[in-house]
């Protein structure tokens, strides 16, 4: 009995240590291909709109790592490298969401990124970010 608590507190540590990894990843990939240093920019600036866009990032990461732990029937191999594999698929698919979204503004989804106030356009990246996350989420469902 206490071995086997024992053993699944490892393992969610395990998984907790994998996520961790994956949402800094994330948070690095975005900082890159959105202006400034994000974390000051939400942090000493007050950005809303970088904390929405961030936000919205990690939390369909941390989604998308849920939905394959309890669905994956491989054990637990299977569950980390589903992890691992739907999570940079998933940091990669944000990346292009924010690229085409600031291509197909002209720029603007940057600017609204570095604005000190709210701009409503930050919940619609915010939104694409969740919604790429829910539908790679799908895929995994059984």
């Amino acid at each position: 009995m206490l071995i086997d608590i024992l053993q699944d507190a490892a393992l969610g540590a395990g998984y907790i240590a994998l996520v961790l990894v994956l949402l800094v990843v994330n948070h690095y990939v975005i900082d890159v291909i959105t202006p400034g240093h994000l974390i000051s920019r939400i942090v000493d600036d007050k950005s809303f709109n970088g904390a929405a866009m961030l936000s919205a990032a990690w939390i369909g990461q941390g989604y998308l790592a849920y939905t394959t732990i309890i669905n994956t029937e491989a054990g637990v191999n299977g569950a980390v490298t589903g992890v691992l594999v739907f999570g940079v698929l998933t940091i990669l698919v944000h990346a292009v969401v924010i690229v085409g979204l600031n291509l197909l503004s002209r720029g603007r989804t940057n600017r609204i990124i570095t604005e000190p106030g709210f701009n409503p356009g930050a919940m619609l990246v915010a939104a694409a970010l969740l919604a790429v996350s829910i539908g790679a989420s799908a895929a995994i469902t059984p």
